[in-house]
């Protein structure tokens, strides 16, 4: 009788690839939670009784009001129920597990991918802005299902012993690695974290280099909650500055004019996909 040969998962560690992944890691209850809050907050300018899911209602609120869509958007990224999700047990146990402490909460939010709209990707880059440490911790976190064609995030594995890469504003107003930056990755080996149910997490260093893979999906949005940490623990460079390094030097400065029409472009049309 033959035996079964087993093919062997691809597993990942936080230190050394740059990411973790984590399947049906945290209890859906949380994500149940937010999902509905961003429920609720639709119907309240649509017909109460709708039941649609949120990409459906996220259509219609679409075709009501530009304006409203925008203010809607907005307001999901500033519900509490985003960083309850800290208070999972498992989120905690995993963070001190990887000496993660004094913990600094930079950024959350949740970021829509509508399908086939590919002019608001995220480039390939590293995320270096309003970094507080160099010890940093990104969560992937996404609120449906995929099987695949939502899309999600290509990661370049290794890519954060590269250190700070140079960035520069790329035509669409979004930060993107230069091209000599491009040319320093061109040959790692490239995960791409498309399939995922709730409850997975995707841990990854914000220094890893990653890209948004584009929604290929004909009616469903792809819904993801993106928490950023940062471990205050060493912080000797707050008695220069509160950034650990050059922050415009690496990721390409917002302070001339020409920049900041690219970035208000952006922040108008509202569409920020990961």
């Amino acid at each position: 009788m033959k035996k079964k040969i087993q093919k062997k998962k691809n597993t990942f560690d936080l230190k050394n690839s740059g990411l973790e992944i984590k399947k049906k890691f945290i209890s859906k209850r949380y994500i149940q939670n937010i999902n509905s809050e961003i429920r609720d907050l639709m119907k309240l300018h649509l017909n109460k009784n709708h039941k649609n899911n949120n990409s459906e209602l996220f259509k219609l609120i679409t075709k009501k009001s530009k304006k409203l869509r925008e203010n809607l958007f907005k307001s999901f990224s500033r519900l509490i129920s985003c960083i309850e999700i800290l208070s999972d047990k498992k989120i905690k146990s995993f963070l001190k597990k990887k000496n993660y402490k004094n913990l600094a909460l930079i950024s959350f939010s949740v970021v829509v991918m509508e399908p086939n709209r590919k002019k608001f990707l995220f480039p390939v880059h590293q995320d270096l802005k309003n970094r507080l440490s160099n010890k940093s911790i990104l969560m992937w976190i996404p609120l449906n299902k995929s099987k695949g064609s939502l899309g999600g995030v290509t990661l370049y594995k290794n890519s954060h012993k590269l250190g700070l890469l140079k960035h520069e504003i790329g035509h669409s107003g979004i930060m993107q690695l230069k091209s000599k930056s491009q040319q320093k990755i061109a040959k790692l080996q490239k995960i791409d974290f498309n399939k995922y149910n709730v409850g997975d997490v995707l841990f990854i260093s914000p220094f890893l280099v990653h890209k948004s893979i584009n929604n290929i999906n004909k009616k469903d949005s792809r819904w993801t909650l993106i928490i950023q940490v940062d471990d205050l623990t060493s912080t000797k460079h707050f008695s220069k500055s509160l950034n650990p390094y050059d922050v415009d030097y690496h990721s390409a400065s917002l302070t001339n004019e020409e920049t900041r029409k690219k970035e208000n472009y952006v922040n108008n049309n509202n569409n920020y996909n990961f």
